[in-house]
């Protein structure tokens, strides 16, 4: 099972890390690797490799951060 563990949302404000905003950024960046990954998987199932082909890291971090910006809760 995939879990995707965040914080408690800050409501006070004095630590902007832990706003609704930031934290619902954080899922979006995630839930896109869970994605990546779970598609990294299947084209592994499918063409019977030992190991997954993954994207290289700088493909898949801009590939999470545009998932923020769709969400809306890019920068």
């Amino acid at each position: 099972m995939d879990i995707i563990y965040t914080a408690c949302p800050d409501y006070s404000g004095a630590d902007t890390s832990f706003s609704p905003d930031y934290i619902m950024a954080t899922i979006a960046h995630e839930i896109q690797h869970l994605n990546s990954f779970s598609v990294d998987c299947e084209q592994q199932r499918q063409s019977n490799f030992s190991e997954p082909l993954l994207e290289q890291v700088f493909l898949e971090e801009g590939l999470a951060h545009l998932a923020e910006n769709i969400a809306g809760y890019g920068v």
